[in-house]
């Protein structure tokens, strides 16, 4: 990150995957990192909200990816928060303003990854106006696309119509987002 920011701290909220921890904890300490980086292990819900809600950006990148959604993710945008993803299934979804996007890490080595992350957020550290305008739009699109109201009357919409595997079609599939 900026290496003259000493205010700039970096929460990795979660358990680290047992594949990388011995080698994330061996970088951070030789790295002198101790205390610019924490791990804090598992964390209740309160805590991990209070976490995004004391974040000015969040990062929640997915590899491998598996199709899946991401209640974080959707938490975050929810709180308006301004978050880098990578560009990839459903997170390609999210408007391009409402979000920084990364290309899917299956297209970049992890020197490139790293060095798009720094840059992203080095950018947007030089740029609070982007900063609240993501913030801005990450809100309204969760208030409008994640509400659950919503997501449940798509699902009914598409339970009610009774349709039959003959009736599934591009056009009945590109109207349940809509």
């Amino acid at each position: 990150m900026s290496k003259g920011n000493d205010r700039l701290r970096l929460y990795l909220v979660g358990k680290p995957a047992e594949s990388i921890k011995n080698e994330l904890y061996d970088y951070i300490n030789h790295n002198d990192l101790t205390g610019k980086v924490v791990v804090t292990g598992f964390v209740d819900l309160e805590s991990f909200e209070m976490y995004i809600d004391a974040a000015d950006i969040c990062l929640n990148l997915r590899y491998p990816y598996n199709g899946e959604s991401s209640g974080s993710l959707a938490r975050i945008l929810a709180k308006g928060k301004c978050v880098i993803v990578n560009d990839l299934g459903s997170f390609s979804e999210i408007p391009d303003n409402s979000c920084v996007k990364l290309p899917s890490p299956e297209l970049l080595d992890i020197e490139e990854e790293v060095k798009l992350i720094i840059r992203e957020v080095n950018n947007l550290l030089s740029d609070c106006d982007r900063i609240k305008s993501i913030k801005i739009n990450a809100r309204e699109f969760a208030e409008k696309e994640l509400n659950l109201n919503h997501v449940a009357n798509l699902y009914r919409k598409v339970i009610l119509n009774h349709y039959s595997s003959k009736d599934i079609n591009e056009h009945l599939i590109n109207s349940i987002g809509k």
